[in-house]
């Protein structure tokens, strides 16, 4: 159980603080440029000097939040996350960051129950929450429950590398190599670089005895 919890993830890039919901104007300039160097160490002593001086911006914690996933501190990440949620309690992202959180730390009723929040509760972003709903399926080894999870996530997002690779790995797990390859196929073509996505894709071809799939 420990092991898959290990391995099915999302990992948050350290720039991703300036994407998507957290823009650039959301944070100071120069907590924007230590993060871009990658300077987490000098990004968490500027973001907490911010915290001291306003304590009900939700976006210092929910940054700090994404800054100690992407270091492994989970325990750490998970209070950020929640700090953030006690300070606007319907930013979705931090939501997700808490469900994340808590199955990395293998605290899979929680997890769970986060992820179901967020799946009843927000519009646009359910498909997110439906993905995690599925990581915590895949952590508890009930596989067809996760492909219909991953399958209503991309339902929301058909190009998210990501999710492709979930469900690939859902119908790897029951079974269905030769499904789960056309997924990681699928997978490439929106994430070229990713050496995770070739890797599931040979362990199909394995799986199909077409060795010299697995080879190329």
């Amino acid at each position: 159980m420990q092991e898959l919890v290990k391995r099915y993830y999302f990992v948050i890039p350290i720039v991703a603080v300036i994407a998507s919901a957290v823009l650039a104007q959301d944070l100071k300039q120069p907590i924007v440029d230590v993060l871009n160097a990658g300077d987490t160490t000098r990004a968490i002593d500027l973001l907490k000097k911010e915290i001291e001086v306003d304590k009900g911006y939700y976006v210092n914690y929910y940054t700090l939040g994404q800054i100690y996933f992407k270091r492994e501190q989970y325990a750490e990440a998970k209070e950020q996350f929640k700090l953030a949620l006690d300070k606007k309690s319907r930013h979705w992202e931090s939501l997700y960051g808490l469900g994340l959180s808590y199955l990395k730390l293998n605290q899979l009723d929680s997890a769970q129950k986060t992820f179901e929040e967020g799946r009843k509760k927000a519009r646009a972003e359910r498909y997110m929450f439906e993905n995690g709903y599925g990581l915590v399926m895949m952590a508890r080894q009930q596989y067809a429950d996760a492909d219909k999870a991953f399958r209503q996530a991309i339902i929301g997002d058909s190009t998210n590398a990501e999710y492709l690779i979930n469900l690939g790995d859902a119908n790897l797990k029951q079974g269905v190599s030769s499904l789960a390859a056309s997924y990681y196929e699928r997978a490439i073509k929106f994430d070229t670089a990713s050496s995770e996505v070739y890797y599931h894709w040979a362990e199909a071809c394995l799986e199909l005895k077409d060795y010299q799939c697995a080879i190329d």
